[in-house]
């Protein structure tokens, strides 16, 4: 591995690797990986293709994304013709999905916590996406709150979607459930997409309109394929 950044910022060190065996690049902030692309600025996450694969489906002409990292989502729905914001705290991880990560020039970077940003925002968005984690990898107690969700449905456009990236340690965590509920108290329809059984895993949220999708498509790459066996998808909280 070779170690192309190693830095601390006001919200964590941050440490960027390069794969000496396949050219990947990876995020760590502070104990927690946080992002993985290929040489060409794709995620090799499976997480992230499902996140950009639910926002597409929205047929999505502007899209938000809270939590930046790396950049990977910004970078292949921009890719896919969306006028893409991405807002994250932390101006230097910016720096660093551009540096390091293939993130476009179009992409609209804003530093803001994003309770803040959606506070003072008058824009609406046909997608938007949370992706916000802690150092430790727990999402920001402003972005757990009910206010924080009734401002997400704020911003969001007629029919529009919104997917918030939950980390689930066991089957008997149940985060993402309470992530749900509080989404569906602002009137949105909910999905889940999880991978019951499997620990320290993602689970993607959905709220709005969208009939379920069936991962694989169909026209992944086989790793990709690989890696949705176990996905599944329910429409209701357990």
């Amino acid at each position: 591995m070779i170690l192309l950044e190693n830095v601390d910022t006001p919200y964590g060190n941050i440490k960027i690797v390069q794969s000496n065996k396949d050219g990947t690049t990876t995020y760590y902030q502070g104990e927690c990986f946080q992002r993985q692309v290929d040489k060409d600025g794709i995620s090799t996450c499976a997480y992230i293709h499902i996140m950009k694969e639910l926002m597409l489906a929205a047929r999505p002409k502007r899209a938000l994304l809270i939590g930046g990292a790396g950049g990977s989502l910004a970078t292949m729905l921009h890719r896919a013709g969306c006028d893409v914001t991405m807002v994250d705290i932390n101006a230097y991880a910016v720096t660093l999905a551009k540096r390091y990560f293939h993130l476009p020039g179009g992409v609209e970077c804003i530093e803001s916590d994003g309770f803040a940003y959606l506070q003072n925002n008058d824009r609406r968005f046909d997608a938007i996406a949370v992706d916000a984690f802690t150092g430790r990898g727990v999402i920001p107690p402003q972005m757990r709150k009910k206010d924080f969700f009734r401002l997400l449905k704020e911003a969001l456009s007629e029919k529009a979607l919104a997917v918030m990236n939950v980390m689930t340690t066991h089957d008997l965590d149940m985060e993402a459930e309470r992530i749900a509920q509080k989404m569906a108290d602002t009137g949105l329809p909910v999905q889940l997409y999880d991978w019951p059984g499997y620990k320290d895993r993602n689970t993607i949220v959905t709220a709005g309109q969208l009939s379920p999708i069936s991962f694989p498509l169909g026209t992944e790459p086989e790793w990709l394929k690989k890696e949705y066996k176990g996905l599944t998808v329910r429409a209701s909280m357990r």
